[in-house]
């Protein structure tokens, strides 16, 4: 399928979803899948957990997600194993949720 044809359908889809969302008074996150390269996922979980574990032992409180997110945002470029290539992650890219390791130690 062309991008012509795939951002007209986005398009539909986000015009349904306002308009749901303005029925029912609430609206519901789509799902996005983790990204499928592992090495990608894995390096970026290394990370959470060692901003989870950093939070907790310098600032003695639960890691919020934007905490665990400025502290991997900010280790992964100095990471030798994090290659050129690959795009950090933003603060709404379902690659951080996926980290359940983050999640789990909160």
């Amino acid at each position: 399928m062309t991008s012509r044809y795939q951002d007209t359908i986005d398009k539909a889809r986000f015009g349904e979803q306002v308009e749901s969302a303005l029925r029912q008074g609430f609206a519901t996150t789509p799902h996005q899948s983790p990204p499928e390269n592992r090495a990608y996922v894995d390096r970026i979980r290394v990370h959470v957990v060692r901003a989870v574990y950093a939070i907790w032992n310098l600032e003695g409180h639960e890691a919020d997600l934007g905490a665990i997110y400025n502290r991997v945002r900010d280790s992964l470029p100095q990471d030798p194993q994090f290659r050129k290539e690959w795009v950090l992650p933003s603060s709404t890219s379902p690659t951080l949720p996926i980290s359940g390791a983050g999640q789990g130690y909160c």
